[in-house]
């Protein structure tokens, strides 16, 4: 009776803890415009392998706009949210022909509240 409870609350605790970690890593990810296989296999990429990791990614624009761009995809964009921002495309990302998006490789950037920079 006790030991199953146990167990159970046990299972439950660690799949928690996995998924919690897994929604940190992600959220991460999210934040600095990077995609889980970028970040796996950074050196094996070819438009990747001249940049330093440690000084981000060529594909961040800061905090505010690769949250934006995450949550809100320029394909989807909302109108309100053209008309509040003024466009959902950057100067470094445009739309395809078959409407994908396509972005241009810019300067490294990690945003500012994830980088090391703010506790040196």
């Amino acid at each position: 009776g006790n030991a199953m409870l146990c167990a159970g609350l046990l299972l439950i605790i660690l799949f928690l803890i996995m998924v919690a970690c897994l929604a940190m890593f992600h959220s991460y990810l999210a934040c600095t415009n990077v995609t889980t296989w970028e970040s796996i296999t950074w050196h094996k990429i070819s438009y990747l392998r001249q940049t330093d990791p440690e000084k981000g990614s060529p594909f961040s624009r800061g905090l505010g706009w690769n949250l934006m761009v995450y949550c809100c995809p320029p394909r989807e964009c909302p109108r309100w949210v053209r008309r509040v921002l003024g466009a959902c495309v950057g100067p470094d990302m445009h739309t395809g022909a078959a409407g994908e998006q396509v972005w241009e490789l810019g300067p490294p950037n990690i945003p500012c509240l994830l980088s090391n920079s703010w506790y040196a």
